[in-house]
């Protein structure tokens, strides 16, 4: 990391390829895990008690979930 004008700036091409390669394995694991939890939620607001960790948590969402993509 370099400190430029107050400002501490990210240079991933001055990583080894080893610490490069565990950081992108850590970014494609925090994906997975964030799709699954997102996945969790839309389950859980379309089939009531799908997901019983959430269950009382979230309203019942009435709307089309996937209408933004």
């Amino acid at each position: 990391m370099l400190r430029l004008c107050g400002l501490w700036l990210y240079f991933p091409w001055q990583m080894s390829p080893e610490k490069k390669e565990k950081r992108l394995l850590m970014e494609i694991n925090n994906g997975r895990l964030a799709q699954i939890g997102i996945m969790g939620f839309l389950a859980a607001e379309k089939v009531p008690g799908s997901v019983p960790f959430l269950d009382g948590l979230i309203a019942p969402y009435t709307g089309e979930v996937m209408m933004p993509f």
